[in-house]
């Protein structure tokens, strides 16, 4: 991505993150809204989106902080030229960076009940939200970024890949972490 797109997107998730903290969107009980217009969805390539949420300084809350597509019910026979592809994929591991300085913490990665497609190189997951526990000590604009690392799922021969690196974006039969990770989402937070 060149430079003034970058900072093209920048400015646009700060004016959502804005108009969320101008219109009174309370944390504690307010859903948040997404800040993409469509995550749309890839056959087995699994990823994340960005979101915008509310938050009171000083109170200790759960926040929904990405979604991402959850593939765990995906679990098909796989095809004959890529013998250890089923799908299936489950979150190993989520990473939350609050943006306020405060050490990164895990989060919890929610599961679908449903697979889309019918062969495992046709299904979409069920989009599914990410959420952690955190407090915000101060009232701002920050930075969220959240990331999420696959296992493979049971049936699949392809090596478990817990430990992959953000490097590892390369396609649907190496990839475990997600694409579009991390989601760097904002949270608007008052006094």
């Amino acid at each position: 991505m060149n430079r003034s797109l970058s900072a093209l997107l920048a400015l646009c998730l700060l004016t959502s993150a804005v108009a969320l903290f101008d219109s009174g969107m309370s944390g504690a009980s307010s859903r948040p809204r997404s800040l993409v217009a469509d995550c749309t969805l890839t056959y087995n390539t699994a990823q994340i989106c960005p979101v915008a949420f509310g938050a009171k300084a000083g109170r200790t809350q759960t926040f929904e902080v990405a979604t991402y597509e959850d593939l765990s019910n995906c679990n098909f026979a796989s095809p004959s030229t890529e013998p250890g592809l089923n799908g299936r994929y489950t979150v190993a591991k989520v990473s939350i960076s609050w943006g306020d300085g405060s050490p990164v913490t895990g989060g919890v990665a929610h599961l679908g009940t449903t697979c889309t497609g019918t062969v495992a190189t046709n299904e979409t997951g069920q989009i599914e939200r990410i959420t952690g526990v955190h407090r915000y000590h101060r009232a701002g604009i920050f930075h969220v970024r959240v990331s999420i690392i696959y296992v493979r799922g049971a049936g699949n021969t392809y090596p478990n890949c817990a430990s992959a690196t953000g490097s590892t974006v390369s396609n649907s039969t190496t990839n475990c972490i997600a694409i579009k990770s991390p989601a760097r989402s904002v949270g608007v937070v008052r006094k």
